[in-house]
């Protein structure tokens, strides 16, 4: 029988636990390969489709999760509003037929809880004769004192406070065909506003 041959203490370094300088210039290799991509993981289960770097999840959000708008307001005065001149301004009011309800609305820079005196009243106002009823603020008839109301400032944003007030024009002598005329007046007739809107010959169906 031949002698065994004798087991160098390189080979025997995975053997036995050991570190040889064979096995440390294995481990050195494969970790240069790995780190390289030489080596790519198999296609199991565990394995991503496509290059993993590539993958990227989108930031943005849809249109109903936008943010709201984080410009600052400018800057106020002690009372609230933008500005120490106060001002009233009155959305464009559309052409209605007599009959409807139409919303007069407006923003002002005047304070939250102010009040605003509102008055609608014919375009062509003329004297009452001796023989008619003294004017009248719930008609809006030509020699009448118009439909009258007082409205509280709503809270709006950036001193751009909001109002409103909604008349029905099926009431106080409204007439189809007829200009009206809308006052808005605040702080003891201090800053007033108007506007001039039409009511159509067709009634409300």
């Amino acid at each position: 029988m031949m002698p065994a041959r004798p087991v160098s203490n390189n080979t025997l370094c995975l053997l036995q636990g050991g570190f040889g300088p064979l096995c440390a210039v294995i481990l050195i290799l494969l970790c240069v390969v790995l780190a390289c991509g030489c080596i790519t993981p198999s296609s199991g289960q565990n394995s991503l489709p496509g290059n993993a770097s590539t993958l990227a999840v989108p930031l943005s959000l849809p249109a109903s999760l936008e943010l709201p708008d984080s410009t600052p307001c400018p800057l106020m005065s002690g009372s609230g509003n933008v500005s120490n001149v106060p001002i009233i301004t009155i959305d464009p009011v559309a052409n209605h037929a007599a009959g409807d309800w139409i919303t007069f609305t407006g923003t002002t820079n005047m304070a939250a809880g102010e009040n605003l005196s509102l008055t609608v009243m014919s375009s062509n106002f003329q004297p009452c004769a001796k023989t008619e009823t003294p004017p009248s603020y719930d008609s809006v008839n030509p020699c009448s004192g118009g439909v009258a109301a007082t409205v509280a400032v709503s809270p709006g944003r950036c001193g751009a406070n909001m109002w409103s007030w909604t008349v029905d024009t099926s009431q106080h002598g409204f007439q189809p065909g007829s200009q009206y005329l809308l006052i808005v007046t605040g702080r003891r007739d201090q800053v007033e506003n108007t506007t001039l809107f039409t009511l159509v010959d067709l009634l409300k169906s």
